[in-house]
């Protein structure tokens, strides 16, 4: 009943009739039911239409006038810088949301070098060769699962710093043929773009073919991602620097610190969440049934190790953390291969004042993107830092081997995970 309440609301804003026989993404299923019923169940809308209309003002205060923005933060010390800030925050945040790709072209054609995002380029496609010829010789999983999975790696889409579409002015207008001559106050050139972006973005209710090229994603954030719908893995422009990506340093150091975040989105793409998705970004189980009971096993395993390791302080983040956990083990095993059939040591000689050989210039490239302090929030989704550095770490044996733990040590246990 709610979806047919919701059809009937979002058909008089669509330039084509949708049927209840059409299928649409919906990122947040229980939220439309939530607000079905809450609008249904309310008899008088005053109240509601009061509280929308408050958040509307304070959200678009920024672009009315100062003084109104002022308002929010009136009885803070430093009102004015703090308002001051507050609206040119919310300027650049504007357009890097609403022209993601022009935001960071700015950034890229002075910063970016064509040499690095060849590099990143060509590491990422070591690593998914290393991740095909791994998934191809792994023993426990069956011919049918295997196909399924080398062609998830083999046509999974990527952006390194930004798309070809966006490689220069011209490309950029072509990307954003909606945006309309923009004028008068700001607050009126913001919702008129607004408005002109929802028009446009209304045609992917019939596109046929990959947007992966034209998702709305900031590239200006130090992040990388795995977008399950699109099938797309991102590398901003952003993480292409210092600490994840040192020009001058040897590859042992840049495969430890991006090649593991390359291959932590990577292994996403098969994570316990989003690993039922296929090629074409629809949600399928295309594992076999003795497949599935042999990865959960494996995942059972990490599930174990994150849970009992000393320094988890007994909390769950073998089990709610089990998707980032598992990437970050399976990222580490592909970068580390990866960075093994380069086969372009240093020379062996000693790196810093440290003095590290290349093996352990790699994992100590792998941990230091975790340097932070330690937070106390135990809902986060992520395992802390101090885990997400060791037990990568501890569950490979070669890291024991490049720094001479004894066996049965902490970073060097008896007992090992498989990673995918």
């Amino acid at each position: 009943m709610y979806f047919r309440i919701w059809f009937q609301v979002v058909n008089e804003h669509l330039p084509m009739e949708l049927g209840m026989a059409d299928e649409m993404f919906l990122t947040s299923r229980g939220l439309l039911r939530l607000v079905a019923v809450l609008v249904g169940s309310v008899g008088d809308t005053t109240a509601l239409l009061a509280y929308v209309t408050w958040h509307v003002t304070r959200i678009l205060a920024f672009a009315s006038s100062f003084q109104l923005s002022h308002a929010q933060f009136a009885d803070e010390p430093g009102s004015d810088y703090t308002t001051l800030g507050h609206i040119i925050g919310h300027c650049y945040s504007d357009a890097n949301t609403v022209l993601p790709h022009a935001f960071s072209y700015v950034f890229n054609r002075r910063w970016l070098s064509k040499a690095i995002v060849g590099n990143a380029t060509a590491m990422v496609n070591s690593i998914r060769d290393v991740a095909q010829a791994t998934t191809k010789a792994l023993s426990w999983m069956d011919d049918e699962t295997k196909r399924h999975a080398v062609e998830k790696l083999t046509t999974l889409a990527t952006i390194v710093g930004s798309p070809q579409s966006a490689a220069d002015e011209g490309a950029l207008r072509n990307l954003y043929p909606w945006v309309p001559a923009l004028n008068g106050s700001y607050l009126n050139m913001i919702l008129t773009v607004r408005a002109a972006e929802l028009r446009y973005s209304k045609r992917f209710l019939r596109f046929k073919g990959s947007p992966s090229e034209e998702v709305g994603m900031p590239l200006t954030m130090v992040n990388a991602f795995y977008l399950p719908v699109y099938h797309v893995m991102i590398l901003p422009a952003a993480i292409l620097y210092p600490p994840f990506y040192v020009a001058n340093y040897p590859d042992s150091y840049n495969f430890g610190a991006l090649g593991h975040v390359v291959g932590h989105e990577m292994t996403h793409a098969f994570d316990p969440e989003v690993g039922l998705y296929d090629r074409d970004g629809i949600r399928r189980d295309w594992w076999t049934p003795t497949a599935r009971v042999m990865f959960e096993s494996k995942l059972a395993c990490l599930s174990s190790l994150y849970r009992d390791i000393p320094g988890s302080g007994g909390a769950a983040f073998g089990d709610r953390s089990l998707p980032e956990n598992f990437a970050d083990s399976g990222g580490m095993l592909k970068a580390y291969t990866a960075y093994r059939a380069a086969g372009r040591p240093s020379g062996g000689l000693p790196f810093g004042r440290h003095g590290l050989t290349d093996e352990q210039l790699f994992f100590a490239g792998s941990c230091f993107k975790w340097c932070s302090n330690e937070g106390g929030n135990s809902s986060s989704r992520y395992s802390p830092p101090r885990l997400r550095c060791n037990v990568p770490l501890l569950n490979m044996p070669e890291f024991a081997q490049a720094f001479e733990c004894g066996a049965g040590k902490a970073m060097n246990p008896s007992t090992r995970c498989d990673s995918l």
